[in-house]
């Protein structure tokens, strides 16, 4: 549904991703548990497709997760949707100070990219979005504590980044070196590639 993904951090701008739809759809899809997918996951619309048929709009009826969209937004119903963001910041364990404003700004893909039809006579409507928050009551002593190291500078927090970029590759290659895939530091497991193949 969302084509970027951007967060500031009081008027500074700290991550966004022009990737995000691939980012969101390979987190669902391969870092969450398969009863996570049917629970939590089917209330922001995301079902799994039939394996070869993800793609095949004149063949739709072979695919499960298309079939499942399809009936919950069929005849141009409302539909409520919840779900995660997906980014940096919302996946580490440290909590914001007080007093930080933050800013969301999400763009919308073309309709085209977000819903799968034969005919092109379809749209997106979004009528209200909300964003959910944890706010917590933290210690004065904690308070406290943060006002004294403002004092003395900047706060720091440690982000793990993950990041989604994508690589042209020529029809009919057979193999190929990607230079400069991973820039900085990258652990084993923490890195991934995924391939779309036309033979």
């Amino acid at each position: 549904m969302f084509s970027q993904f951007s967060i500031f951090l009081n008027d500074k701008q700290i991550a966004s991703q022009s990737n995000y739809s691939y980012r969101a759809f390979m987190e669902s899809l391969l870092f969450s548990s398969k009863s996570n997918q049917d629970s939590l996951q089917s209330s922001a619309l995301f079902f799994k497709d039939t394996a070869a048929e993800h793609d095949n709009a004149a063949g739709a009826i072979a695919n499960n997760g298309f079939i499942a969209r399809k009936n919950r937004c069929k005849l141009s119903k409302t539909v409520d949707l919840i779900g995660i963001l997906h980014f940096d910041l919302a996946s580490q364990p440290k909590l914001l100070i007080n007093g930080v404003d933050v800013k969301i700004k999400l763009e919308r893909h073309k309709d085209t990219l977000s819903l799968m039809s034969s005919a092109d006579d379809f749209k997106l409507v979004i009528e209200s979005a909300s964003l959910f928050i944890r706010k917590i009551n933290v210690a004065p002593s904690i308070v406290l504590a943060h006002e004294k190291a403002l004092e003395r500078g900047v706060i720091k927090m440690p982000i793990r980044r993950s990041e989604v970029r994508s690589f042209a590759l020529s029809n009919g290659m057979q193999s190929s070196t990607i230079a400069n895939a991973f820039i900085g530091h990258s652990d084993m497991f923490d890195s991934g590639a995924c391939f779309k193949c036309c033979l």
